[in-house]
């Protein structure tokens, strides 16, 4: 039975990421629900699943706020977690997931997930599914990928 214990609100950089490797369907299997904010779907700008729902951001002049120094993505998660504390922030961005930490919000990013898709079985390697994510143009430190490595024991 799958890992299904937790509301997530996604940043772009991971839909794009997840949708490069072709493991977007993952999102659905290891949480509850799945949510974006309409910043996120404009910038996505490719057709999303149905199970991917959107949430509405009542306090826009807290997503200016924030977007003096994040994306306006980021800005709007930053804000979705703020107004409903239930949903885990999925945010790659340094300076939004600093961000998140002063706020005291939960948050994990896309090797967060790739660790957990590995744990739970819906991925035979991560080390794989990491070697593809290297040759896009998404951008992670090798130590983060070693720890992510480490984590599930596939270190080399």
């Amino acid at each position: 039975m799958p890992d299904r214990e937790n509301k997530i609100i996604v940043d772009t950089s991971t839909l794009i990421a997840l949708s490069k490797l072709k493991l977007l369907p993952i999102l659905n299997v290891l949480y509850e629900r799945v949510f974006i904010t309409k910043a996120v779907r404009d910038e996505f700008r490719e057709e999303l699943p149905t199970w991917i729902k959107s949430v509405n951001i009542e306090n826009d002049n807290l997503v200016a706020f924030f977007s003096d120094k994040l994306g306006y993505g980021e800005s709007e998660i930053i804000t979705a977690g703020i107004e409903k504390p239930c949903l885990l922030l999925v945010l790659d961005d340094l300076e939004a997931r600093k961000t998140a930490k002063k706020l005291n919000l939960k948050f994990t990013g896309l090797l967060g997930i790739l660790v957990k898709a590995k744990r739970s079985g819906k991925i035979d390697s991560l080390k794989e599914v990491l070697t593809k994510l290297e040759s896009s143009d998404f951008r992670i430190s090798k130590k983060l990928i070693d720890e992510a490595l480490e984590e599930v024991d596939e270190m080399a």
